[in-house]
């Protein structure tokens, strides 16, 4: 039989197409049994905290959550969000079972505040003035003072307005940035900035807080607005994360607002840039302790011996929002601290050895009387917090550590000795002492914290 090309060619492509045929029917009827076996259509939710959806699904499923706190579900498949995060709805019917992942994420803040505590985690003691410009902001001026927010979107911009003290004109006012897990320092200007805190971010949830480095005595600060922006469109605030629960509070003088810390010797003039509570001891053992913390400290401020240095003595002034910025009463019921520490007395007694000498006995006791006086304060309002003196035989003096550990007893609160040394700007203690000085406070915290109970 003659061979003809053009007639296998026909029905080789016949057989080819009935082929493909055969298997698209294949495949559409298994894939329509397997339809016909899901228990629901619904393959993944995605919910914001607050929100149902009603699962449709076959009659007689039982339904659970892997995580009913972050998703819940009832014996009608309706899918409650609750809190955000991940997690798998459960459906069983004889020996039929199907999972359907969730994805929950935070409502939007609705009219957006940042005087509202709820929208934003405030640290420190704040208050709200208005800027040159007339806008009215929170001014968060104490060191270590900061603000925190969550939000879904790719920009944030902060609108920070800054003032330094005419004495250090030309420095700058410093802050820590974070944006996530990712941290830098900024200095910015005299007057109102606009500050980037993160652009061009991936897609989802985001953290950025700012801390304010430089002291209340140096600078003074204010957020006046918060900006952001998203590639899809839809930025949005949403409630801040959930603040450290143990609470502390620090009342200091240099020593504690991180003075001269970031400087490279002893002999180095102070400048802000050299400035940062966060690597001092206070900040330190903040962090090791998993904390929030307050931070009222002015550099060179004496608990009672006027002289030498900062004018407003800290028995004076210890109630006010701020001594530098606002003389406004500080409602102590706003931050009730767990642990108090206290770290005066190394200006009292520079005072005494420069300027009082000669009556040095009746100042140190003049210092002694106070100090009692100011810790019998302390323990008025706030009678369930620890409190810790702190001595420093490097920094302060051995007469005045030694009037502090005789308050501490006659008081019935802690003491402890810190390291020091004075290899940071100005003869003040380093980043390495703060280190070790951190540490060791940090573990004296744990301990009393454990004695007592309060943790395990």
């Amino acid at each position: 039989m003659k061979f003809n090309q053009k007639t296998f060619l026909g029905r080789l492509a016949f057989f080819s197409a009935l082929c493909i045929f055969l298997s698209v029917t294949l495949l559409f009827y298994s894939c329509s049994k397997e339809k016909n076996n899901a228990l629901t259509q619904t393959e993944s939710l995605a919910l914001t905290a607050g929100e149902t959806f009603a699962l449709q699904t076959a009659e007689g499923c039982e339904f659970s959550s892997s995580a009913p706190q972050i998703a819940k579900v009832d014996a009608n498949g309706v899918v409650t969000a609750v809190s955000e995060g991940e997690t798998q709805i459960m459906l069983k019917k004889d020996a039929l079972t199907q999972t359907v992942a969730v994805t929950v994420s935070d409502p939007a803040i609705e009219n957006f505040d940042i005087r509202n505590e709820s929208h934003v985690n405030w640290y420190g003691r704040t208050y709200k003035a208005k800027a040159p410009d007339g806008r009215e902001g929170v001014m968060f001026p104490l060191s270590n003072s900061s603000f925190e927010v969550s939000f879904y979107g790719s920009k944030l911009t902060a609108t920070i307005y800054c003032y330094v003290d005419p004495v250090r004109k030309g420095q700058k006012t410093y802050f820590s940035v974070t944006v996530d897990h990712r941290t830098r320092t900024v200095g910015l200007d005299d007057g109102i900035n606009e500050l980037v805190l993160g652009e061009r971010l991936t897609a989802g949830k985001h953290k950025a807080s700012v801390v304010k480095l430089t002291e209340g005595r140096e600078s003074n600060a204010g957020l006046l607005d918060l900006k952001g922006e998203s590639a899809d469109g839809n930025f949005r605030f949403v409630k801040p994360p959930e603040k450290p629960s143990l609470k502390l509070e620090f009342y200091g003088d240099s020593l504690t607002t991180g003075h001269g810390v970031k400087g490279s010797n002893s002999t180095t003039a102070f400048e802000t840039v050299n400035e940062d509570p966060t690597l001092c001891y206070a900040g330190v053992a903040t962090k090791l302790l998993n904390a929030q913390a307050t931070i009222y400290a002015y550099s060179g401020i004496s608990l009672a011996v006027e002289g030498r240095y900062y004018p407003p003595l800290m028995k004076d002034v210890y109630r006010y929002v701020c001594s530098s910025n606002c003389r406004e009463e500080w409602d102590f019921s706003r931050y009730v601290p767990d642990v108090i520490v206290v770290n005066l007395g190394a200006n009292d007694w520079s005072s005494i050895k420069n300027v009082y000498w000669e009556q040095r006995e009746e100042k140190v006791r003049e210092f002694s009387e106070a100090y009692v006086a100011f810790i019998r304060t302390l323990q008025e309002i706030a009678p369930n917090a620890k409190i810790v003196c702190i001595t420093d035989r490097y920094q302060i003096g051995r007469e005045i550590d030694d009037k502090i550990e005789a308050a501490a007893k006659t008081t019935g609160v802690y003491c402890v000795e810190l390291y020091s040394n004075s290899n940071g700007s100005a003869g003040h203690p380093d980043t390495e002492a703060g280190q070790i000085a951190g540490k060791q406070l940090a573990d004296f915290i744990n301990s009393i914290l454990q004695e007592s109970g309060a943790i395990k």
